[in-house]
């Protein structure tokens, strides 16, 4: 998931990488939020959280949406 992050222009995107015994702090979108898969990904802006996603493909795929929704440029995608 983090070179997909690598490979977008998200400048203001804010990466929270945590093992499964660790946790986010409970004023946290995503807190809470649970999966069986062994490495997910959520992403969140302001306080609502898209469902988790644990293919790196669809990963991307989303990201690109939610910018495109948020009216950011597609600019220095690799």
């Amino acid at each position: 998931f983090t070179a997909v992050l690598r490979q977008l222009s998200l400048p203001a995107a804010c990466l929270i990488e945590l093992d499964k015994t660790d946790a986010l702090p409970e004023t946290h979108p995503a807190y809470g939020k649970k999966t069986a898969a062994e490495t997910a990904a959520w992403i969140c802006s302001g306080q609502r959280c898209l469902p988790s996603v644990t293919n790196p493909a669809d990963f991307r795929e989303m990201l690109r949406m939610e910018r495109s929704a948020t009216q950011r440029p597609p600019a220095n995608d690799g």
